[in-house]
């Protein structure tokens, strides 16, 4: 498959900005010659949205971006989606029925459609979960707890080792700095939708991350893979939660690597 048939759309963790993986993924597709999508989540933001958007709202947010390139009426491209964190629950449920051979099907001809999933560092849900009902006792209480009807708490200067902590102390706090607020009803939006059913993915793993912790991400692997799911496990050694950060090139070209699957 070639750049110019297939788009990326990149979807940032809670509490992330577009602009936070900007310099590292997205500058590394385009360079490539790739088109991306670094889409925004509307739960994440400086905690004027009143009242705060909900899973189900970024859901059907990321599903219009996805369609937007799909139904494309000058240059329909194929899409590989990368989710980070917390968007794996909505960009789960936001991909139903928009796998190529789903699209292709019901059009009774060839159609554009989603031909990977990229989860990085990310939650993969089975229907009817939600981020706390996957985290359970290791979110910490304020998380898990939430403030119903409004933003939770941001990320504070402590949780910078934590979250960067493959990075120097420096670059870690730099990026903390830019973070935003994140919903706090969004963590109780219930899955809807199984992608990793009917679309092949691919599970990037940090092995030193400490926000999803690595054990708890190779617990919904097993799961799914369990279950049926086109998933494929990649483990990132010596990685963090910041891994589109701390290694750009390893994400980049896994996520090429889904692209071009995509086209066989």
């Amino acid at each position: 498959m070639s750049a110019s048939n297939v788009a990326f759309v990149l979807v940032p963790g809670s509490f992330a900005t577009p602009q936070l993986y900007e310099d590292n993924i997205v500058a590394g597709l385009k360079s490539r010659g790739y088109h991306v999508n670094n889409l925004g989540l509307l739960s994440a933001n400086d905690g004027s949205r009143l009242p705060p958007a909900t899973m189900e709202e970024d859901a059907a947010h990321i599903r219009a971006a996805v369609l937007a390139i799909l139904d494309n009426a000058e240059q329909p491209r194929d899409v590989v989606v990368c989710c980070h964190s917390y968007s794996g629950i909505p960009t789960s449920s936001a991909l139903k029925g928009l796998a190529k051979a789903e699209r292709s099907s019901e059009q009774g001809k060839p159609a554009t459609g989603v031909v990977g999933i990229v989860y990085m560092g990310s939650f993969v849900p089975f229907e009817g979960q939600s981020i706390r009902d996957i985290m359970g006792e290791a979110m910490p209480e304020a998380y898990r707890t939430g403030n119903p009807g409004g933003y939770l708490p941001g990320v504070t200067a402590e949780l910078a080792p934590l979250i960067f902590n493959d990075l120097p102390a420096d670059k870690a706090q730099q990026i903390t700095s830019a973070m935003t607020l994140h919903s706090s009803d969004s963590y109780s939006g219930k899955a809807s939708y199984e992608a990793w059913r009917h679309i092949p993915s691919v599970q990037i793993i940090p092995d030193q991350d400490l926000i999803v912790p690595t054990t708890l991400q190779l617990q919904m692997y097993d799961k799914v893979a369990a279950a049926g799911g086109k998933v494929t496990k990649v483990v990132a050694p010596g990685a963090s939660h910041a891994i589109p950060i701390s290694q750009t090139e390893f994400v980049v070209n896994e996520l090429i690597k889904a692209a071009e699957a995509g086209s066989r």
